[in-house]
């Protein structure tokens, strides 16, 4: 269960960043 919990923490602390990073790809491809 910890491991989960460190886990979720990690993906939300990164995913914003990484979506960010996809968006602005889309936006410079486009």
């Amino acid at each position: 269960m910890r491991h989960c919990t460190l886990n979720y923490a990690s993906y939300r602390n990164i995913f914003p960043i990484w979506a960010l990073g996809q968006y602005r790809n889309l936006v410079l491809i486009s």
